[in-house]
């Protein structure tokens, strides 16, 4: 879903990716709240051959009040060179940005580590926003960190009850200069 669409429930629905893509292709998700609001992804899963397989972003506008709420993910391969995740929540350096998004009771499972992944973490938070909460999540055997906020981002972040477990980087990892997500 993208472009401006609100008020949406998207549930008990799985999508598994088989169609390649590559650096140049950012329609590698299964599913996107792309410049979206008020929407609920419930009981969904994702794997495959993925870019971000769930998350939302701000490709020149925002997207806000988000909630993934028992959300699954297995990302297979990737054949990007730029970052990749399970759970992405994007935004841009000129402050348009999610904000309000919630990822509860969350998994980022088992990610294949293959040639030519580039597999950042099992979520994932680019550039500037506010307001991105976690509760109950999991990031489980992960081949970087399990939750991984980009050196531009200094905004609110929370993280409740949540777990990373057999994770090749840190459980979490952000934060620039020492500073912490």
């Amino acid at each position: 879903i993208k472009g401006g669409s609100t008020y949406i429930k998207i549930k008990n629905i799985g999508v598994r990716r088989t169609a390649a893509c590559n650096d140049s292709d950012y329609n590698g998700s299964c599913f996107d709240a792309g410049v979206c609001s008020y929407v609920l992804f419930e009981d969904c899963w994702a794997s495959g051959y993925t870019y971000y397989p769930i998350g939302c972003g701000a490709y020149g506008g925002a997207s806000h009040h988000i909630i993934f709420r028992r959300c699954v993910v297995r990302a297979d391969y990737s054949n990007k060179t730029v970052s990749n995740a399970g759970f992405m929540a994007y935004g841009n350096i000129d402050g348009v940005s999610c904000h309000d998004v919630l990822f509860q009771n969350c998994i980022a499972i088992d990610f294949n580590a293959g040639l030519g992944d580039n597999f950042r973490s099992g979520f994932y938070n680019d550039k500037t926003f506010p307001g991105i909460y976690y509760r109950g999540c999991i990031a489980l055997n992960i081949p970087y960190s399990g939750f991984n906020s980009t050196p531009y981002d200094t905004a609110t972040r929370e993280f409740n009850n949540c777990v990373a477990w057999g994770c090749t980087g840190a459980g979490i990892r952000g934060g620039q200069n020492g500073q912490r997500p």
